[in-house]
């Protein structure tokens, strides 16, 4: 797959993650554009929608067996908002597909771990 069709995927498996693991008490969109950072949008079903999404999606594990995303910004324009995510997939590790290399947790056979971190310099 190319660069476009892993990061689409990467969206996709958000979206079926959110829809399941909810069990559809979210509503969760693609927008028409994205020319904001944002490929998702999601919000409790019938409300408005709360929080904006950017997925980041790699094929692999890099050279230290970690997820590496980057996302770019001009200086002093990095999105600090309390309702925007950053959400990094990691769509297909050794050639095994994501539903079966995913352990399982709370959804099926979905697992989703994070850390946050702070762009910039201190």
């Amino acid at each position: 797959m190319d660069k476009s069709q892993i990061g689409r995927a990467g969206e996709l498996a958000i979206e079926l993650y959110t829809l399941v693991t909810s069990g559809g008490d979210i509503d969760i969109y693609s927008p028409v554009v994205d020319d904001d950072h944002v490929d998702l949008v999601a919000g409790i079903r019938g409300g408005p929608p709360t929080l904006g999404i950017q997925v980041k999606t790699t094929p692999h594990l890099d050279h230290s067996g970690l997820v590496e995303a980057r996302a770019s910004y001009p200086d002093g324009r990095i999105r600090e908002d309390p309702n925007f995510l950053y959400a990094v997939v990691l769509l297909d590790a050794g050639g095994q597909s994501l539903l079966s290399r995913w352990p399982h947790s709370r959804g099926p056979q979905f697992s989703v771990r994070g850390r946050a971190a702070r762009c910039g310099s201190d």
